[in-house]
């Protein structure tokens, strides 16, 4: 299905599309018809306010709307299946809610549609011990029989200057889930390196080196262990993040001695005082409560601080909402 010329032409193309809106259908009557046009609707106008084009409000030519024919229909018509004359059978079951710990993914950033030059890759992605010797399966049979084996993500290359969706495209990302294969295999996201082996729409094996497919890097929370506390003398990765957090926040210095991985006096010492800046106890122990405030949401990237240790003019708002600065989720 990953061939542009061909893959529109076959039955399963159509019953993969299908299956895609009947599961999409089941996402709709979860959280209601109208708060799903409100969220698109609240996306393509904070878009729009980019430079991009407002999807919500283009017509969605040739198609036009059943009841009455004659008007054009709109991204807005596709949330009410019922008003289309259409009902599903039967749509998927609830989806149990689940537990889990903030996940860690393998993240391909900043692809550019036009760069595949009509190419689609399937993105096979393996995990394993930083400075370990990896030696590639020969075959995608012998992928899932490997334990570094951590899952896939495609990208589709479309038709490129001759698609008009394609050329207005802004760079995107594809993020892979690869928390449980970490756990399985014991490994800390900090001691792990990334493979990739890309298979072409022709299921052709290439390394990423000689695909247009940009080098991924793993995204997960600024700290794996957010109730353990961190005190002075603790050593380790997690000190290392929150030597990071202070230094972008304006506590510490961007030094590399104030970002050793070592929690000195130093740190304890811009401990406190994010601390006192933050209305917390001022006990220069980093636990579950400071972490949370270390990476609260943010309405700019402005220091709390200045170096001398006066709080900053401009007052560090909280608040949650799509596109505030924020340290929970951690390029490396």
């Amino acid at each position: 299905m990953s061939t542009v010329p061909y893959a529109a032409f076959h039955p399963i193309f159509f019953l993969h599309h299908s299956n895609c809106d009947r599961i999409y259908e089941k996402h709709v009557q979860l959280e209601t018809p109208e708060e799903c046009a409100s969220e698109f609707a609240l996306r393509q106008q904070a878009l729009a306010q980019q430079g991009e084009a407002n999807r919500f409000l283009r017509p969605l030519e040739p198609f036009m709307h059943p009841f009455p024919p004659e008007r054009a229909m709109v991204p807005s018509d596709t949330f009410d299946t019922k008003a289309l004359g259409y009902e599903y059978d039967e749509l998927p079951p609830d989806p149990p809610l689940r537990m889990m710990e903030e996940p860690v993914y393998v993240a391909f950033r900043n692809i550019k549609v036009l760069e595949l030059d009509r190419k689609s890759y399937a993105l096979h992605i393996f995990l394993v011990a930083k400075g370990s010797e990896w030696v590639p399966p020969s075959r995608p049979k012998e992928f899932r029989t490997r334990p570094s084996y951590a899952g896939a993500g495609a990208i589709f290359g479309g038709r490129a200057e001759e698609c008009r969706n394609c050329r207005s495209r802004p760079p995107y990302a594809v993020m892979v889930e690869v928390q449980q294969t970490l756990q399985e295999m014991r490994l800390s996201r900090h001691d792990a390196q990334i493979q990739v082996l890309c298979e072409d729409e022709l299921g052709v094996l290439l390394p990423l080196e000689e695909t247009p497919v940009p080098r991924p890097v793993f995204m997960g929370p600024w700290f794996e262990d957010p109730d353990s506390p961190l005190a002075l003398g603790t050593t380790g990765i997690e000190v290392l993040q929150v030597q990071k957090a202070l230094v972008t926040l304006g506590y510490l210095a961007e030094d590399p001695t104030f970002a050793s991985g070592v929690f000195d006096a130093a740190t304890e010492e811009a401990v406190k005082e994010f601390q006192r800046f933050s209305g917390l106890a001022q006990d220069g122990l980093v636990g579950p409560v400071t972490k949370a405030q270390l990476t609260a949401q943010r309405f700019d990237r402005l220091p709390d601080v200045s170096l001398g240790g006066r709080a900053a003019d401009v007052a560090q708002t909280k608040a949650v909402g799509v596109g505030f600065f924020e340290l929970r989720q951690v390029p490396e």
